[in-house]
């Protein structure tokens, strides 16, 4: 059993080396044989395994390919839940998000006023964090300081900021409402303009004929007739004015102070929102809900958890201040209602655009980016799909000419066999290595 070079070699020394005795049919053995050698090692040290390295690539690439196609199918769905799922807390379907959102401002003061309502149900917690809180301090004039907005809402309703503001109602209140443009999702309609030919006045013969001379022309105004320079009364019985008649006109005070307050009463701007559609003043009813939620949650925690120090020092308390666990807590629960509502998702959302109407651009701008990034997902999978298919066609052409390049090498080998067994008297020979692992 030898390799293939060394039996090479071993022929090669075999032969006698002086240039008389070296027979032609010697040399023509050796070349033979060497070409076949050289054949057999070219294919097993480069042609076969650049081909297997190439569908080694393809097949990994294949694999690379499929997983991406994976995460790429996996992210598009996410994002598109995600879409969905964001639509969904904003109370629309996503078909036309603007105009979707549109129509939800235009609900907007009603679910406000709502909320007002809502605030009614807290007049017994308000009562009782006041009378508490002069219990403890002693000083009933804390009383007002305690959520004065909330108080407001109650006994008044959501109001105007400027009857908040002023303790007055406004004498006329200015429309306020939100405009957000819809153009951009408006349905292309076709606007065909009449044909007009504005050149047909290039025809109108004007003539050579008109006079244009003014100098005759009266002009009349306020009943004074103007001819030629001279300025006379149209109308000579008219008289002239009576410029003492004025003396006759009186102008009382009481006019003036009601065209003043007339003019102050007029709610404008913010001070035309409602307490609840102002930003500022919807603010300080979320401070007075939580200062409220924090006496609830704070009175509750004392309950539950009383010491024979808390007993006797409200003892002397009066009666409406020993209410139990059960009623204070359905307080506190009114209150979380309230918070729980007004600091939805979609309520938060609704209240930024009607703050700022170009919020609802960067609202549905942030939401289609959802959309877009997962159509750039659907073409990166699409896209994987390609190179995976390529790189399987590439796969299937390769397997042939790996497939020949093994027989040929193969054919050779047995060949070579053959030819050295013939040259030492059919000794069997066979030729190892790399090439019987193709």
């Amino acid at each position: 059993m030898l390799d293939c070079i060394e039996i090479m070699m071993s022929v090669i020394r075999s032969e006698p080396r002086p240039a008389a005795s070296f027979s032609w049919k010697s040399k023509l053995f050796i070349d033979k044989t060497s070409e076949a050698a050289q054949t057999i090692v070219r294919n097993v040290n480069y042609e076969v395994p650049a081909v297997k390295k190439q569908i080694a690539k393809c097949q990994q690439t294949q694999k690379e390919c499929l997983r991406k196609e994976n995460e790429y199918t996996s992210s598009a769905s996410d994002l598109q839940k995600q879409y969905t799922q964001s639509c969904k807390q904003l109370g629309i379907k996503g078909e036309k998000i603007k105009t979707e959102l549109a129509g939800l401002i235009k609900d907007l003061p009603n679910e406000l006023h709502k909320f007002a309502d809502s605030a009614k149900s807290l007049d017994q917690a308000v009562k009782f964090y006041d009378k508490f809180s002069t219990f403890l301090m002693g000083n009933s004039d804390l009383e007002s300081q305690n959520v004065p907005l909330l108080k407001h809402l109650i006994n008044n309703g959501n109001t105007t900021t400027f009857q908040w503001r002023t303790g007055r109602k406004p004498t006329q209140v200015e429309d306020q409402t939100v405009s957000i443009d819809l153009s951009d999702e408006t349905e292309a309609t076709i606007e065909e303009e009449a044909d007009i030919d504005w050149g047909a006045t290039d025809n109108i013969d004007f003539g050579d004929q008109i006079d244009f001379d003014l100098g005759d022309i009266t002009i009349e105004s306020g009943g004074v007739l103007a001819t030629d320079g001279e300025v006379v009364l149209e109308n000579p019985d008219i008289d002239t004015i009576d410029w003492g008649a004025v003396d006759d006109v009186v102008v009382t005070s009481s006019d003036v102070m009601n065209e003043q307050v007339g003019e102050e009463d007029v709610a404008k701007g913010k001070d035309a929102l409602s307490i609840l559609d102002n930003p500022e003043t919807r603010n300080i009813f979320v401070d007075d809900l939580l200062e409220l939620q924090s006496f609830l949650t704070q009175r509750l925690h004392e309950l539950r958890h009383r010491s024979s120090g808390d007993s006797s020092h409200m003892a002397s308390a009066p009666s409406d201040l020993h209410l139990g666990e059960a009623d204070v807590e359905v307080m506190l629960s009114n209150v979380k209602d309230i918070l729980d509502r007004l600091m939805a998702h979609q309520m938060q959302h609704l209240l930024l655009i009607r703050d700022s109407p170009r919020y609802v651009d960067r609202l549905r701008d942030s939401l289609r980016q959802k959309l877009s990034l997962a159509d750039k997902m659907t073409l990166a999978k699409k896209e994987m799909v390609g190179l995976s298919q390529e790189a399987a066609s590439e796969e299937r052409e390769l397997e042939p000419q790996l497939e020949l390049q093994r027989k040929q090498t193969k054919a050779v080998k047995k060949q070579l066999e053959a030819e050295i067994s013939k040259k030492y008297n059919d000794r069997k020979v066979n030729i190892i290595g790399e090439v019987n692992s193709l």
